[in-house]
């Protein structure tokens, strides 16, 4: 994970593995697939945004995830030799005081990259931990201009050749509290 150091401009970084104590909370279920469904990915955040952050100033370090495959039999190392046909979006997601949750507006979340492709680990200077591992996504400077409570949703997406491209998962972050 150097290369995420690096980008992240963090002197160590270490992934979480899934447990119980962290939160995976979803705004809604997504349309058209149940909650039991394979998708055949996950996402997961190595470096979370913060619980609050100033209206205006951008988030540090680096919003990162890890992209891993979860069916069984599947490998990253299968996946991988395709992943510059898959990318990565975030988006912004407004929470409203009666409850409501909505994508917010256009132009509240603005920053150097709005999208990235998947990037392989480095594997001359790290370990992996998993072997479903495929690589890494990272949001540098993302910036969110209004005050609001939101959260950031991370959009997988796989690009066909003519049918442009397909939703594979998503995954939201806390909440953040913009002031």
């Amino acid at each position: 994970m150097t290369d995420v150091a690096r980008r992240t401009h963090c002197t160590q970084l270490n992934s979480r593995p899934n447990d119980a104590n962290i939160s995976r909370q979803r705004t809604r279920p997504r349309p058209g697939r149940s909650a039991g469904e394979p998708h055949g990915f996950g996402l997961d955040f190595v470096v979370r945004p913060p619980t609050e952050v100033r209206v205006g100033s951008s988030i540090s370090p680096a919003v990162t995830l890890q992209v891993r495959t979860v069916r069984r039999g599947s490998s990253a190392a299968g996946a991988s030799q395709n992943l510059h046909h898959y990318f990565v979006v975030v988006s912004l997601l407004q929470l409203y005081e009666d409850g409501d949750v909505d994508h917010a507006s256009p132009g509240i979340l603005a920053g150097k990259q709005l999208a990235d492709t998947i990037h392989a680990p480095d594997h001359a200077n790290f370990t992996l931990n998993s072997p479903d591992i495929l690589g890494y996504v990272s949001f540098p400077n993302l910036v969110i201009r209004s005050p609001g409570t939101y959260r950031l949703r991370i959009s997988l997406m796989k690009i066909g050749s003519s049918r442009g491209s397909k939703f594979l998962h998503s995954e939201d972050s806390g909440l953040i509290l913009a002031l």
